[in-house]
């Protein structure tokens, strides 16, 4: 298997996580009715999960297509996984920050 062939069975996989994280997202949307703030949140999350979805399909289709601009197709492709991260990471902080009072908040409304 050639650098190339790795780089798009791995984006492959990443685009295939990325299409699951979207249906998990859409389903937390529903449970999340009663909670705006987070409901909001995973809004926000699913639209980036969306775009993070159409940009690892555009990188394996330019990968695909393209053998001769393969060099700048690999730069193109860093470039979008660490935005992909960076968001990712943002996500997980907010979890992080806000988990605690949205655990409260959940087992108050459970013992009422």
């Amino acid at each position: 298997m050639t650098g190339k062939d790795l780089l798009i069975a791995w984006l492959n996989d990443a685009h295939g996580m990325e299409n699951a994280l979207i249906q998990i997202l859409e389903h937390q949307i529903k449970d999340a009715k009663d909670y705006p703030q987070v409901q909001s949140k995973l809004e926000q999350h699913l639209e980036q999960t969306r775009r993070h979805a159409q940009m690892v399909k555009d990188c394996i289709e330019r990968l695909g297509g393209k053998t001769s601009t393969v060099k700048t197709g690999e730069q193109q492709t860093a470039t979008m996984c660490e935005q992909i991260r960076r968001e990712d990471e943002e996500m997980a902080r907010w979890i992080q920050q806000n988990l605690p009072t949205l655990v409260q908040q959940t087992l108050q409304e459970v013992t009422r």
